[in-house]
C-alpha cells in the first residue's frame, strides 16, 4: 500500500506538472517579434531532420548519444518534432570486477513543441520536450514514467559577443551537448545555465556557460553505469567538500534533493557551418561532482542539406 501511495503521489505531481507546463509555454509564445528557429534561422516551412551525435567522456567511462529527429516546421512560429536516442555506454579501462558495465539500448522517445522569435539581434525559444518510457530501466535508459521539460532560451547579439540564458522546468535532468549523463533521474527540478559565444573568426566561436541543476522533492536515480541488482564501485576518492554520485555506486537510488542536485561550468569551440551543421567540443567541470568531462557534439541538419542540393 505504501508503494502504490507513493506512485499515486508521483502521478498527481507529474500530471499538475505537465498542465502548468503547457500554459505557461502558451502564454510565453505570444510575444510579437520576427520569429526565429533554434536549428534554422532563415524561417522557412516544411519538413525537419535533424541528426545529432554527441558524448562526454571522463574517468567514470564514455557515453554517446545518437538523436535521429524529424518533424515539421508550420509556419516562422511554431514547430514539431519527433525523435528517437541511442545510447551507447563503454565503461573505462581496467574496470573489469568494479561492477560498472558497458550498454547499449535506445532511450526514451520524445515529442517536441517549439515557439521561436526573434530578430537579427535577439532570439527567443520556448519549447515542451515530452517522452514515452519505452528504454531500459535496468540500463539506466529510462526513468519507467513520462517525462515533461519546459524549456526557455533567449540570446542576445552585441557586435561578437552573444549572451544567453536558459532555464526550465522538469520532471526529469535531461541531456545537454556539454553534459550526456550517466545517470536518468526522477522528480521534480528546476534547471539553468548561462553563459555567452564570443566570434572569434567567421563561424568559429568560443563559448563558457555555468549550470544548475536544482531538484525538490523526492528523488530517484537511474545508473547507466551500473546494472539493476548489482553495486560497483568506480574507485574515486572523495574529495573535501564534494561527494560522489549516487550513480557511481548503486544502480537505483531514491532519496531527497540532494542525490540529483549538480552544478558546474563548461567552456568550447564551436564552428557553425552556413547553418547546416554545427560542430562543439570542449570541457565541463562538475563541481557537485567532483568530475572533469570532455565532450563533442555534431549536429547537422539533414533536411536543409537536401534542399539545398535542389
Amino acid at each position: 500500500m505504501r508503494v502504490k501511495s507513493r506512485q499515486h503521489r508521483v502521478s498527481i505531481r507529474t500530471a499538475c506538472l505537465t498542465t502548468a507546463i503547457a500554459a505557461c509555454s502558451l502564454l510565453c509564445a505570444g510575444g510579437g517579434l520576427q520569429a526565429q528557429s533554434a536549428d534554422s534561422k532563415d524561417g522557412e516551412k516544411g519538413f525537419v531532420w535533424i541528426e545529432t551525435f554527441q558524448g562526454t567522456s571522463n574517468s567514470l567511462g564514455t557515453v554517446t548519444k545518437l538523436d535521429n529527429s524529424g518533424g515539421y516546421k508550420f509556419s516562422p512560429l511554431f514547430e514539431m518534432d519527433f525523435g528517437v536516442p541511442f545510447y551507447f555506454v563503454h565503461a573505462p579501462s581496467g574496470s573489469l570486477g568494479t561492477g560498472l558495465t558497458s550498454v547499449n539500448g535506445i532511450g526514451d522517445p520524445h515529442l517536441d513543441l517549439q515557439f521561436s522569435l526573434g530578430n537579427e539581434s535577439t532570439s527567443f525559444i520556448s519549447s515542451i520536450t515530452g517522452t514515452v518510457p519505452v528504454g531500459d530501466t535496468a540500463k539506466g535508459l529510462s526513468t519507467g514514467r513520462v517525462t515533461v521539460d519546459w524549456n526557455n532560451y533567449m540570446e542576445f547579439t552585441a557586435g561578437r559577443i552573444s549572451p544567453f540564458l536558459d532555464a526550465g522546468l522538469a520532471n526529469s535532468i535531461s541531456d545537454t551537448r556539454f553534459f550526456t549523463r550517466p545517470y536518468t533521474s526522477l522528480g521534480t527540478v528546476a534547471h539553468f545555465q548561462g553563459g555567452a559565444y564570443l566570434q572569434l573568426w567567421r563561424a568559429l566561436s568560443l563559448g563558457a556557460s555555468a549550470y544548475a541543476d536544482a531538484p525538490f522533492g523526492h528523488q530517484k536515480v537511474f545508473s547507466k553505469l551500473i546494472e539493476r541488482g548489482q553495486s560497483g564501485s568506480t574507485g574515486r576518492g572523495k574529495g573535501v567538500g564534494t561527494k560522489k554520485g549516487a550513480f557511481e555506486s548503486e544502480s537505483v537510488t531514491e532519496g531527497d534533493a540532494d542525490i540529483a542536485r549538480d552544478n558546474g561550468g563548461s567552456v568550447w569551440l564551436d564552428l557553425y557551418a552556413r547553418g547546416m551543421a554545427d560542430f562543439q567540443v570542449g570541457f565541463t567541470r562538475s563541481t557537485e561532482y567532483d568530475l572533469n568531462s570532455v565532450f563533442f557534439a555534431v549536429v547537422v541538419d539533414v533536411g536543409k542539406l537536401v534542399r539545398g542540393s535542389r
